[in-house]
């Protein structure tokens, strides 16, 4: 299984970067049978920063924009494979924190998904997620 994290999730989201076309790359290559997905958390993450836009959004004009662009963002996720945050990655999580690693919160929470679901993770972030043990790591935005 792969997991994208939240920041390589919304790459994937903007087709047109650089960074986007090496990952789509990486993805197509995959075998059949490779499950990619996202965690729960990362539509949390996503879902935050589009309330804090539409609560930002003074004028009518830009109000209605925001809304335009949140309902583009639900029909995208539409076609998403959303991992969930279970049980299971409940209690990896209490075991990572009783570790004591200093990385973000959600960030703790995605690394104890993909560790339950025995996942590599693929980030740009690998100097907090290397800090994990056990978690595969890859960036697959860089050539």
């Amino acid at each position: 299984m792969i997991i994208l994290d939240t920041d390589t999730l919304s790459i994937a989201q903007h087709p047109d970067s650089e960074a986007a076309k090496i990952l789509h790359s990486h993805i197509v290559a995959l075998s059949p049978d490779v499950t990619v997905g996202v965690t729960i958390i990362s539509y949390e993450e996503q879902m935050r920063g589009w309330m804090e836009y539409i609560r930002k959004s003074m004028t009518r004009i830009h109000q209605l924009r925001a809304y335009q662009k949140l309902l583009n963002h639900v029909r995208d996720w539409r076609s998403v494979n959303v991992i969930p945050f279970d049980e299971a990655a409940s209690n990896t999580l209490d075991r990572l924190r009783s570790q004591k690693l200093r990385i973000g919160t959600y960030d703790l929470k995605i690394a104890a998904v993909a560790l339950t679901h025995d996942a590599t993770l693929i980030t740009r972030n690998l100097q907090h997620f290397s800090k994990v043990p056990g978690l595969r790591v890859q960036d697959w935005t860089k050539p």
